[in-house]
């Protein structure tokens, strides 16, 4: 029996192991993750920047269109003028309602990083997420603009990309 005892706490040995070491790797995934998503995050900065100035933009346009021959606005007309001005000022109401909430959420999402990028600012390396991120400037490129080794710029990169994560996702990322 004692054999039995011992192969029994063995197999409960080996799989509270597998359990700890499937719950560590989650929890360093998690980490990488968060990395991840700021660097995505990092990287579709400019681009957001970019939609503010093409949804105003669109905006504009929407006050201006007339849908009345528009493809992509099928209207079946009645005998009454006033009803299709309806039907075109709810599509103008709608197009505008869209591009406003995809405004907001841009907007938001900027805000969200601005505020993140400014708890960097006194960083002595804080050059190289703008360099790296929104300028699309190589590891090589920074270190010379920098005047440092590419290796310092790739710790640097990582340490100021820890940094956001904690400041975007709070106690979350530190795990």
């Amino acid at each position: 029996m004692d054999d039995k005892k011992k192969e029994v706490a063995e197999d409960i040995k080996r799989i509270c192991h597998d359990i700890v070491n499937e719950v560590a790797g989650t929890v360093n995934k998690r980490k990488f993750n968060y990395y991840k998503m700021t660097e995505r995050r990092l990287y579709a900065y400019s681009t957001l920047k970019l939609n503010i100035i093409n949804y105003m933009k669109d905006l504009e346009d929407i006050k201006r269109e007339s849908f009345e021959r528009s493809k992509d606005f099928v209207m079946f007309l009645s005998n009454s003028g006033s009803k299709m001005q309806t039907d075109i000022e709810t599509l103008r109401a709608a197009k505008t309602l869209e591009i406003k909430r995809k405004m907001h959420i841009d907007e938001s999402e900027i805000k969200e990083v601005d505020r993140a990028l400014e708890a960097i600012v006194n960083e002595e390396y804080k050059d190289i997420i703008r360099l790296y991120y929104f300028e699309s400037k190589s590891q090589e490129e920074i270190a010379q603009a920098l005047h440092c080794v590419e290796t310092t710029v790739w710790r640097q990169r990582k340490r100021l990309v820890d940094k956001l994560a904690i400041i975007l996702y709070g106690a979350d990322a530190v795990k």
